[in-house]
C-alpha cells in the first residue's frame, strides 16, 4: 500500500509505504526521519489512525494494521514508547510542582 501524506507545515510531501502480514508491520516514509531509520510521525499516525495527513492512497486499506500488529516486534516497541512518553510528561509534572513548592519556599523561609 502506498500513501502520500503532506508534511507537518504543509509545505512538501511525503510517501509512505506500508507492507506485512499478521504479526509483522512494515512501513517506510520518504521524510528525513524515515529515510534516516528513525522515529517517523507519518508512519506512527498511520498505525493510530490519525489519517488528515493523507493526501492520496486507500486510507479505508488501512484497517489491515489493526490485523497484522498483535503479537508484532512494532506493536511492543510502541507500548515501551507510550510508557516511557507518559512517564516523562508525568516527571515534568513533578519537576514542575517542585518548583513551585521551593519557590513558595524561598518567600515564606
Amino acid at each position: 500500500m502506498r500513501y502520500t501524506v503532506s508534511s507537518s507545515d504543509g509545505s512538501g510531501t511525503y510517501t509512505v509505504t506500508v507492507a506485512g502480514d499478521v504479526g509483522t508491520v512494515r512501513m517506510k516514509c520518504t521524510c528525513a526521519a524515515g529515510e534516516n531509520g528513525t522515529y517517523c510521525k507519518h508512519r506512527i499516525n498511520l498505525i493510530d489512525g490519525d489519517y488528515r495527513a493523507v493526501l492520496a492512497g486507500d486510507v479505508s486499506a488501512l484497517a489491515v494494521l489493526k490485523e497484522w500488529l498483535p503479537g508484532s516486534t512494532l506493536e511492543a516497541a510502541l507500548a515501551e514508547k507510550r510508557a516511557a512518553d507518559k512517564a516523562l510528561d508525568d516527571a515534568k509534572k513533578r519537576v514542575k510542582q517542585a518548583t513551585l513548592s521551593v519557590s513558595k519556599a524561598l518567600l515564606t523561609g
